[in-house]
């Protein structure tokens, strides 16, 4: 899935960043709302997961980025699982015809990247896969920067971040 070389100095830059992170105290309550609505959602991550060595957490972090959740959507880019993805990845998945299962689609979007019982799980192995579920854009462009993706997504820089002259939160 990702393209960057996972370096040890790539892991201890997802393992700083991660340690950084401060949930602000307005956004806790949205925080675990979704805590709890992925938790709720668990038995179906986990039913995929098993299938592929693949932690279910993960997948729901996947499946909370691509669609906001919803089961009625492709986990490879959010489209709807009445057809075949039109969005990149297009015509997936290949096998089967729609409509199709969300465990399915879902296992599809996992296998077609690589990832599974012999991918780096670690903290920081899971950070990497994360940001480069969408791209890893500036880490594979070897920028010194956090990759926009990932610190949206783990809000870990301060409130205005510059890379490079552009504002990245």
């Amino acid at each position: 899935m990702a393209k960057a070389a996972f370096t040890p100095a790539l892991q201890a830059e997802y393992e700083r960043l991660f340690n950084s992170c401060i949930i602000p105290s307005k956004n806790l309550p949205s925080v675990e709302k979704l805590n709890d609505q992925l938790i709720g959602n668990a038995p179906r991550y986990q039913s995929v997961a098993d299938q592929l060595g693949i932690p279910w957490f993960f997948i729901a972090a996947i499946h909370n980025m691509e669609s906001s959740q919803n089961f009625k959507a492709h986990l490879h880019n959010g489209d709807p699982l009445t057809a075949r993805t039109v969005q990149v990845p297009a015509g997936r998945p290949k096998k089967g015809n729609p409509p199709f299962s969300w465990e399915g689609s879902a296992a599809d979007a996992l296998t077609m990247r690589g990832l599974g019982a012999k991918t780096d799980w670690s903290l920081a192995g899971m950070l990497y896969q994360l940001e480069g579920y969408n791209g890893l854009g500036l880490q594979a462009a070897s920028s010194p920067c956090a990759e926009p993706l990932f610190v949206v997504f783990f809000g870990s820089l301060h409130q205005r971040q510059i890379c490079g002259g552009r504002h990245l939160v």
